[in-house]
């Protein structure tokens, strides 16, 4: 931040599209500094992106696609709350089903709640 907007009082608001995927650990870096983080629902800026005359797919087109639903809908837009618990199970499940030693069948019965319950 610098020092003019200090003087005003103003703080930066970050958006990232999809802070639940590859934008994880940003927002978790950001949230555990003391910034806010609002989550970018893909789909809003998928339409934004739309709304041009040419149709354009590059990170700095991205960027400004997002920008600009972060400046028309500040005001809605949820803050990034990246869900630990949730992405460290996903994290466990995805690296134990992809090792060879644990069947693939376990992972379909476990699903399916068909695995006797632990004592």
């Amino acid at each position: 931040m610098n020092r003019k907007s200090s003087i005003l009082g103003l703080e930066p608001i970050y958006g990232l599209e999809n802070a639940y995927g590859y934008g994880r650990s940003l927002a978790v870096w950001l949230i555990e500094n003391g910034y806010i983080v609002k989550d970018i629902n893909p789909a809003l800026a998928y339409d934004q992106r739309k709304s041009a005359p040419m149709y354009r797919k590059n990170d700095e087109h991205d960027a400004y696609c997002v920008a600009t639903v972060m400046i028309n809908q500040l005001h809605t837009l949820p803050d990034a709350k990246p869900k630990d618990n949730e992405w460290t199970l996903a994290q466990l499940v995805n690296a134990l089903y992809h090792e060879p030693t644990v069947s693939r069948s376990w992972f379909i019965k476990l699903n399916a709640g068909l695995l006797p319950k632990s004592k």
